[in-house]
C-alpha cells in the first residue's frame, strides 16, 4: 500500500481548512505512504449545512464525502452534488438506507430467519443508491457508490454508466470471497456493512467487476472490538 485516502470521520471531524491542513502536515511529517485527506460533505457529517468544498480542496482535500454516513435530505444531496461538480470533486457515498437497515445484523432472508437474526434487504441498497443515480444524472456530479453488495445495485451502475452519467463503483473484497452463508453460527466478526449477500449476489459482483461495471476492490477494513460486533 502506497497511499490511502484519510475519510472525515476522526474526531474532531474532518470539515475545514485547518484539520485538512494538519493532516497534511502531519502526513508530511510523519508518513512514510501518501495520505490524501477527504473531507465531510456536510459539517459534523449531521447531514444539513454543507462545508465549503471551494476552500478545502484548494487546503488539499481530494474528496468529499460522509464516510460510513448515507444523506438522508435529497435537496442537500443535490445541492452538494452541484456545488462538488462545480469544483470537479468527486463525490462518494456509502449507499444505505438508514431506516430500512435500522437493527439488521445481516441480510435478509432464509439464513437470517434460520438464526432469529434481524435481516438488512437488498432494498436498504438499491434504493438510496438509485436515487444518487439519478441526482448525479441531473446534476452531472462525478459520484463514487462506495460499496455496492447486489446483482441490481450492479445493473443499476451499468445502466446509468451507459447513459453517460460519471459514476463509479466500489466493491469490497469480503463480497467477493464470502456470503450470507460464511456467517455459520453467529461468527460475528463477519458482521459487515453491507451484510454480506446470496451467492448469487457474490457472483453477480465477480461478473460486474470483470466487465467493468464495478470499478475498484476496497478492503472495507473497519476494525471493531468484541463487544461492538
Amino acid at each position: 500500500v502506497t497511499s490511502f485516502i484519510m475519510m472525515p470521520e476522526t474526531d474532531p471531524i474532518i470539515d475545514d481548512v485547518a484539520l485538512v491542513d494538519f493532516v497534511r502536515r502531519a502526513a508530511r511529517d510523519n508518513a512514510i505512504v501518501n495520505v490524501y485527506p477527504s473531507v465531510a460533505v456536510t459539517r459534523g457529517l449531521k447531514g444539513n449545512e454543507l462545508t465549503e468544498f471551494g476552500l478545502l480542496q484548494e487546503a488539499g482535500a481530494v474528496m468529499v464525502t460522509e464516510g460510513r454516513h448515507s444523506i438522508r435530505n435529497s435537496l442537500t444531496l443535490r445541492r452538494a452534488m452541484t456545488y462538488a461538480r462545480d469544483f470537479g470533486l468527486v463525490l462518494a457515498l456509502e449507499t444505505i438506507d438508514r431506516d430500512l437497515s435500522a437493527n439488521g445484523a445481516m441480510n435478509e432472508g432464509l439464513v437470517a430467519t434460520h438464526l432469529g437474526l434481524a435481516g438488512i434487504p437488498r432494498e436498504a441498497e438499491i434504493i438510496p443508491l438509485e436515487r444518487d443515480l439519478r441526482l448525479a444524472a441531473l446534476t452531472g456530479a462525478r459520484y463514487h457508490a462506495a460499496k455496492i453488495s447486489t446483482a441490481e445495485s450492479c445493473a443499476l451502475v451499468a445502466a446509468a454508466k451507459a447513459q453517460g452519467v460519471n459514476v463509479t463503483a466500489a466493491v469490497s473484497i469480503n463480497h467477493l470471497s464470502l456470503n450470507e452463508n460464511d456467517i455459520g453460527r453467529y461468527r460475528t466478526f463477519f458482521k459487515m456493512s453491507p451484510p454480506l449477500r446470496s451467492e448469487e449476489d457474490r457472483h453477480a459482483m465477480v461478473e460486474a467487476l470483470a466487465n467493468g461495471t464495478v470499478d475498484i476492490i476496497v478492503s472495507s477494513h473497519d476494525p471493531q472490538d468484541v463487544d461492538t460486533k
